[in-house]
């Protein structure tokens, strides 16, 4: 049941990563396009300084909000990784846990049947 949970969580985060991607994408080519037009309002202008600032800034604005995108899909893609390889290491290391106890108990068990086995020595039994 973990498993089937974990498989549709990635198949979201996936989807959600395809989503990111494409907004992405979209968000470059408005860029560059942003960028075209001010390089040609620029040569046009040539004494518009305050709109080639504003325009500048405008370009600047969107390359932070796409580098923070990026940002938040390398996050996704780690969490995506970690949900794919987690549940498999989460059930070694339970496994070996549990072995691990066991073979304590075994031991400890065997302390006690010799103690028992000398003391009944002991009252004569």
């Amino acid at each position: 049941m973990k498993w089937a949970a974990s498989q549709e969580l990635e198949a979201t985060l996936v989807a959600e990563l395809d989503a990111k991607r494409t907004a992405i994408d979209e968000a470059e080519a408005a860029v560059e396009q942003l960028q075209e037009r001010i390089r040609r309002e620029s040569l046009d202008a040539g004494d518009e300084p305050p709109r080639h600032r504003r325009g500048v800034s405008g370009c600047r604005s969107a390359s932070i909000r796409l580098l923070w995108s990026s940002a938040s899909d390398v996050a996704l893609l780690r969490r995506v990784r970690a949900n794919r390889v987690g549940p498999r290491r989460s059930a070694k290391a339970k496994r070996a846990q549990a072995e691990s106890d066991l073979l304590h108990a075994e031991t400890s068990l065997e302390e006690v049947r010799a103690a028992r086995a000398a003391a009944d020595e002991r009252v004569g039994r």
